[in-house]
């Protein structure tokens, strides 16, 4: 039997502009193919981001883990506009980094 899968991110025709006000973040664990998986992640980011209009605003960072892994910060804007894409990948709401200056610009 197929596994639910329960998403954390709500649609935003579910909450208005709830969604647009909110940070979330995608975690890549380290994995044997840890680079490869993050490449195929960012790629798919751009495709996404580009398949929506690129909305302005749209803001994403990223931050590499000291055991490999990936973190991905996404604005609210980025939330709003890829909120399908961050329930793909698990992500989960948060508050905004504090440390923005120090992560890369993904997007």
């Amino acid at each position: 039997m197929a596994k639910s899968f329960r998403n954390p991110i709500p649609i935003p025709s579910q909450v208005g502009t709830k969604l647009a006000t909110q940070w979330h973040f995608v975690h890549i664990e380290h994995l044997r193919r840890g680079r490869e998986l993050d490449a195929t992640f960012n790629r798919l980011l751009v495709n996404e981001h580009e398949a929506e209009g690129e909305p302005e605003g749209c803001r994403v960072y990223r931050r590499t883990s000291a055991d490999g892994g990936y973190t991905y910060f996404f604005s609210p804007a980025a939330s709003a506009a890829l909120g399908q894409f961050i329930r793909f990948w698990g992500g989960v709401p948060c508050s905004e980094p504090t440390n923005l200056l120090d992560l890369d610009v993904a997007l």
